[in-house]
């Protein structure tokens, strides 16, 4: 973490402690609803690859790929 960082969080930490208990618990509930908000929308990316492995029109593509570049399989490269 960055000094700078460090000295923006340590502005925050004082500003939180001068708040009374009743604020400090309404900002926490606020900021852990906010983060339970954020992280339901960060795409799980295992799934969304499970998925788009069985999509028929994903698969097809990709063996249209496949066929397009058939023939460079052999031009001499190695794996």
């Amino acid at each position: 973490m960055s000094a700078m960082s460090d000295t923006v969080l340590s502005q925050i930490e004082n500003s939180i402690l001068s708040l009374t208990i009743d604020q400090q618990r309404q900002l926490l509930s606020r900021l852990s609803d906010k983060l339970r908000r954020d992280s339901a929308v960060v795409p799980d990316f295992e799934s969304e690859l499970a998925q788009m492995a069985v999509d028929q029109d994903i698969r097809r593509e990709i063996r249209e790929i496949e066929l397009d570049f058939r023939s460079t399989e052999f031009d001499g490269l190695a794996e």
